[in-house]
């Protein structure tokens, strides 16, 4: 497999690695790298790109951003801030490029109603492994799959073609400039492109899916929810719930 290595400059040094293919690029960051550094692990192609749950991502080769982003553990910023952080870095970079986004908690980017973006976000030691996919020019319109999940991509949205190599360094700026921020700076933000809420939304539990409406977002990140026996249910990110569409 080959891997083309480099250094870029997006608010400090980063170490950067772009490989055809790769099982994930989480995998390849977790398993390499130093303490301290700043590292960019990309792939043109993943056999087992992931998303929250475990669930696929799916991309076709070459099409879109499959990067990981490995930066020093921040002080202050602690479970699903953290992959908040990451949203916005992507919201940024989608703005910039004329994309109005919003946030489906805890870890999708949307553009009108269909993903573009998803956040996996791993510990390690001493480290934080952002994960990112971007819908970059896959797929060419929007597309339902099996499950009822609608995607799009920016090239879907604007009928426009996209440096990926650009892409990737306004990425990498925007995660410096957010993960150098307070929590709360970073809650306020992303509650104002949050669409959930008011919402009806279903939380899995042990034999099925509870109802509630999504009422708003705790400051640990986690988000409030309203059952339909009346009960505020605060729900965690490691928790699998999904918005009902009406």
């Amino acid at each position: 497999m080959n891997v083309q290595r480099y250094h870029m400059a997006a608010g400090v040094t980063w170490h950067v690695e772009w490989h055809d293919k790769v099982t994930s690029t989480n995998d390849v960051a977790r398993q390499t790298g130093s303490e301290g550094s700043h590292r960019i692990v990309i792939a043109d192609y993943q056999t087992h790109g992931r998303g929250q749950h475990g669930r696929r991502w799916q991309s076709k080769p070459g099409k879109n951003i499959l990067a990981s982003f490995v930066i020093p553990s921040p002080h202050g910023l602690h479970g699903g801030i953290r992959s908040m952080a990451a949203a916005l870095s992507i919201h940024n970079v989608l703005q910039c490029n004329k994309l109005r986004s919003f946030f489906k908690w805890p870890n999708d980017v949307v553009v009108n109603n269909a993903k573009i973006a998803g956040v996996l976000i791993e510990a390690a030691p001493h480290r934080l492994i952002i994960g990112i996919g971007i819908n970059v020019h896959w797929p060419a319109n929007h597309y339902e799959t099996e499950n009822g999940q609608v995607w799009t991509s920016m090239k879907a949205e604007t009928g426009r073609d996209f440096d990926r190599k650009s892409l990737v360094c306004g990425l990498a700026a925007n995660i410096i400039q957010w993960y150098g921020v307070s929590a709360e700076e970073i809650l306020d933000a992303y509650r104002q492109r949050w669409v959930m809420r008011n919402k009806p939304v279903h939380i899995r539990i042990e034999n099925g899916w509870l109802a509630g409406i999504a009422e708003d977002i705790n400051h640990d990140a986690s988000m409030r929810v309203i059952t339909h026996d009346g009960v505020a249910r605060n729900v965690h990110s490691s928790a699998d719930i999904r918005q009902v569409t009406p």
